[in-house]
């Protein structure tokens, strides 16, 4: 069987580990006997305009048969950046299947634009062009908070219906797709790929008591309430420390706000790869989560095969996974309600209820490569008939 992957977001030499989660369900479909392979067209600005926009082999990615394709966006013009992102899409499906065939199954990841994304959209467009079934993941917060117009509402339902399968990495956002997009029933539920094999629980931990977050530092995030928390919590444990991983656009303002609060022990350290990720993790005692929405949080499952705690808000994402493992649910998004689960953790660590190795063997069982590729393949083959 061969697979076509369709990314919204991918990774790039700007951000190395955007959408990995994509990269790593390839790879466990390939071990799993299927042939995969991947085309993305990279959006860059106009300051990036230099590079021309050719098709290109990822030269980087030697795992999976990947062609990419940069191209520029402008300001201002949403439509039209929609209009040849889908063409771009098409060019590369094209020059895909001269080089390495026609995928018996097209699998998109993601509806929702923005300078990237629509990848579902694209699938729809090149499966009636070419005849080619094609399936949709979906991952995106915005399916419930982005204000779409109504061009968008209608292409993202066609495609829905169009579809031979949908599938959503939560409950809660497989309703909200059932609910916004009118759907005949509620798009079925299977979780990211975490490598298990990478996020293991470590034999030591470092000293002392570690907090870690990693995220795009941006609003939606709420890093800035989790800095408020700790420095709070750091006067009843004033050793304890902090790791925000991630960049972004409020990098600058959260460590002014550091630096005004007096908080000590608080570290940046950027953008990552997915090596460095695990380390961190692995000498880090809690994971601490404070988005206004999550759709899945990999991030905070990476966390969970390491075998650290995890103190989450509501989210609307990871939370059946966190009380399964009976981890630390805050009930509102205050800053007093994650004070209250810092030192909740902090003065009942270690967590007796589940140790390091349930946590990674309920990961490994549920979110691993094995077990994610053997749900796709089986739904693969029903839609791929002999």
């Amino acid at each position: 069987m061969h697979i076509l992957i369709l990314p919204s977001w991918y990774q790039s030499t700007h951000s190395p580990t955007l959408g990995s989660f994509f990269k790593e369900q390839g790879e466990a479909l390939k071990q799993n006997g299927i042939q995969v392979g991947i085309i993305y067209p990279e959006p860059i600005s106009l300051r990036e305009i230099r590079l021309k926009p050719c098709i290109y082999s990822d030269t980087n990615n030697d795992t999976l048969n990947t062609l990419r394709l940069r191209y520029v966006t402008y300001p201002f013009l949403y439509k039209k950046n929609l209009q040849r992102r889908i063409k771009y899409y098409m060019k590369l499906y094209e020059a895909y299947i001269k080089k390495f065939g026609t995928p018996d199954i097209i699998h998109a990841h993601s509806f929702m634009y923005g300078p990237g994304g629509a990848a579902g959209i694209a699938a729809h467009k090149i499966s009636k062009t070419h005849q080619v079934p094609f399936v949709v993941t979906e991952h995106a917060s915005a399916i419930k908070t982005a204000q779409l117009k109504s061009f968008e509402i209608t292409e993202i339902r066609e495609a829905c219906l169009a579809a031979s399968l949908l599938i959503c990495v939560s409950k809660t956002l497989s309703d909200t797709m059932h609910e916004r997009f009118n759907l005949p029933k509620s798009p079925k539920v299977y979780g990211n790929v975490i490598d298990t094999k990478l996020f293991i629980p470590a034999e030591k931990k470092a000293q002392p008591f570690t907090f870690i977050t990693v995220a795009q530092l941006r609003p939606i995030k709420r890093i800035d309430k989790i800095i408020k928390a700790f420095s709070q919590a750091q006067h009843i444990a004033p050793h304890i420390s902090l790791i925000v991983a991630g960049d972004g656009e409020a990098r600058s303002q959260l460590q002014s706000l550091v630096k005004s609060l007096g908080v000590k022990n608080v570290t940046f350290v950027g953008d990552c790869d997915r090596e460095t990720i695990a380390q961190l993790m692995q000498m880090a005692h809690c994971y601490v989560n404070w988005s206004e929405f999550e759709t899945f949080s990999v991030a905070i499952h990476e966390a969970l095969s390491c075998g650290i705690q995890v103190i989450c808000s509501p989210c609307k994402g990871p939370e059946s996974t966190l009380l399964a493992l009976k981890e630390t649910l805050c009930d509102n998004h205050s800053i007093k309600s994650l004070v209250t689960g810092m030192r909740k953790v902090l003065e009942n660590h270690p967590n007796t209820e589940t140790t390091p190795s349930q946590k990674h063997a309920f990961i490994e069982r549920h979110f691993s490569k094995d077990a994610i590729a053997t749900n796709l393949i089986k739904e693969y083959k029903h839609i791929v008939k002999p």
